[in-house]
C-alpha cells in the first residue's frame, strides 16, 4: 500500500510538471513548482525517509522516471489551472486536450480531470449562482434556462426599443456572446448567452437614466429567468447612473464577465469600423484597434476603464480581449447585418 501512495502523489507531481511543460507566465511555473515540491514532501512522509523506501524496493520520487515506471499506475487525478484559453481547438499552440493525449499513451489508466477557471481560487460561498444551484466554473454541464425562446426574447426587445442603433448594438452583443460561448467551452448553453446579450440594455431607450434598475421588472413580465436578469443587471456593475443609484450586482458567471467586459468594447470597434472605407471589421487589424482604443478623444462614450475592469476580471491580458472580440465582431457580421436587414422589414 505505501509504495501505491507513494506512486501516485509522485505521478500528480509528474502531471503538474509535464503539463506545465507549454510554459506560461512565471507565476504559471512558480504555481507547478510549488505543486511539486509539495509532492515531493507528501512522498517523502509517507516513508520514513529515501533509504527506508529504497530498502524495501520503493523508488523514490526523485528517481521515478516519466513514461517508465508505474506505467499501469490507475489513478484520478484533478488538475486545476487558471489557462482558460488552452480548452480551445483554436489555442495557438498544443492545448489541454492534446497533452492529455500524450500523457495517457503512456499512462493509460489514469484519468485526469482537467479543470480551468480565470478565478478558481475565489471564494464564491455566497455567490448568486451558487444559490441558484449553478456551478459558475463548469462549462456545458448548467442547461440554463432563459425561460423564453430567442424569437420572445427578440420580441421583448422591440417592444421597448426602436431606435435601429440600439437594435443593432442588441444583435452585435447577441452574436459576440454566442461566438464566446463556443470559443470558451459553452457551446451548449450558447442560446442562452445570446439571449442575456440581446436584452442587455432592455431598458436603456426608455430609461437611460435607471438603465439596469427598469430592466428586472420588463424582463420578469417578459418571462425572463432570474439567471438572465442577474446577468444582465451585473453588466452595470460599479457604474453610477443618472438617478444617482450605484449598482452593486456583481458579475459572477463567465458568463456575466464577458458581457461586461465585451459590452462597451463592441460600441468602440464598431466605431473604429465605421472609420475605415470599407466600413467593416473583416479587415480591421488588431494595431489598427489598439491605436484607436489609446486615442483618448476616439469614441469617448466607451468607457476604458469598464473595458480594463473586465479584462482583468476575466484573467486575460486587455490585448487579449480585444482581439477575441474583433475577431467575434468580423464572424458575426453579416449575421448582424441580415439581422438589422430582416428588422426593417
Amino acid at each position: 500500500m505505501k509504495s501505491k501512495r507513494i506512486a501516485c502523489i509522485a505521478m500528480a507531481g509528474l502531471m503538474a510538471s509535464s503539463l506545465a511543460g507549454c510554459g506560461g507566465s512565471d507565476s504559471d511555473n512558480k504555481d507547478t513548482t510549488e505543486a511539486t515540491k509539495a509532492a515531493t514532501e507528501a512522498a517523502g512522509s509517507d516513508s520514513a525517509d529515501d533509504t527506508t523506501a529504497d530498502a524495501e524496493g520503493i523508488k523514490s520520487y526523485a528517481d521515478i522516471q516519466l513514461g517508465t515506471d508505474f506505467t499501469d499506475l490507475s489513478a484520478e487525478i484533478k488538475f486545476y489551472n487558471n489557462r482558460t484559453d488552452m480548452d480551445s481547438d483554436d489555442y495557438g499552440g498544443k492545448n489541454w486536450k492534446q497533452y492529455l493525449e500524450d500523457f495517457n499513451k503512456e499512462y493509460p489508466n489514469i484519468k485526469v480531470d482537467v479543470i480551468t477557471d480565470t478565478n478558481y481560487a475565489e471564494e464564491r460561498k455566497d455567490g448568486y449562482w451558487n444559490k441558484a444551484g449553478v456551478n459558475s466554473n463548469q462549462r456545458g454541464e448548467q442547461n440554463m434556462n432563459a425561460g423564453l425562446t430567442r424569437e420572445e426574447a427578440l420580441a421583448l426587445l422591440k417592444k421597448y426599443n426602436k431606435d435601429p442603433f440600439h437594435i443593432q448594438h442588441a444583435f452585435t452583443v447577441e452574436a459576440v456572446m454566442k461566438w464566446y460561448a463556443q470559443k470558451l467551452g459553452y457551446g451548449e448553453e450558447a442560446e442562452f448567452w445570446g439571449i442575456v446579450g440581446l436584452l442587455h440594455d432592455i431598458d436603456f431607450e426608455l430609461y437611460p437614466a435607471e438603465h439596469c434598475l427598469k430592466a428586472p421588472e420588463m424582463l420578469r413580465e417578459g418571462g425572463a429567468t432570474e439567471e438572465v436578469i442577474h446577468g444582465v443587471v451585473s453588466h452595470g456593475y460599479g457604474i453610477t447612473v443618472e438617478c444617482g443609484t450605484t449598482l452593486d450586482v456583481a458579475p459572477e458567471h463567465e458568463m456575466e464577465k464577458v458581457l461586461f467586459a465585451a459590452d462597451e468594447l463592441t460600441g468602440l470597434i464598431w466605431a473604429a469600423a465605421l472609420m475605415r472605407p470599407s466600413k467593416s471589421t473583416k479587415d480591421m487589424e488588431l494595431k489598427s484597434l489598439k491605436k484607436k482604443y489609446k486615442s483618448k478623444g476616439f469614441a469617448a462614450g466607451c468607457s476604458r476603464e469598464v473595458i480594463e475592469r473586465g479584462a482583468e476580471q476575466l484573467g486575460w491580458e486587455l490585448d487579449e480581449l480585444l482581439a477575441k472580440t474583433l475577431q467575434a465582431m468580423a464572424a458575426a457580421e453579416d449575421e448582424i447585418q441580415g439581422e438589422m436587414e430582416q428588422n426593417a422589414e
